[in-house]
């Protein structure tokens, strides 16, 4: 599976901090039902993010697939 990239989950990230006046990314991580070093991990680009994330993110963060699948590169075949 092609990584993700710090980037692309940082862009997700981020869009909810800010949907959700959210103050870091500790409190991103309560949001989601994560521990702020799964965050930190994805962010740095040595950890894709789960399925369980990207449903959180969907979930609790208010992001649709579609607009995350927009945040994310595009993978070329």
């Amino acid at each position: 599976m092609a990584k993700l990239g710090q980037d692309a989950s940082g862009l997700i990230f981020d869009h909810i901090i800010a949907a959700k006046e959210l103050k870091n990314d500790a409190a991103l991580a309560t949001l989601l039902g994560i521990q702020a070093s799964t965050i930190s991990k994805i962010r740095g680009g040595t950890l894709d993010p789960s399925s369980a994330v990207l449903v959180a993110c969907h979930e609790r963060g208010g992001l649709s697939f579609p607009d995350m699948r927009a945040m994310m590169p595009i993978p070329k075949a």
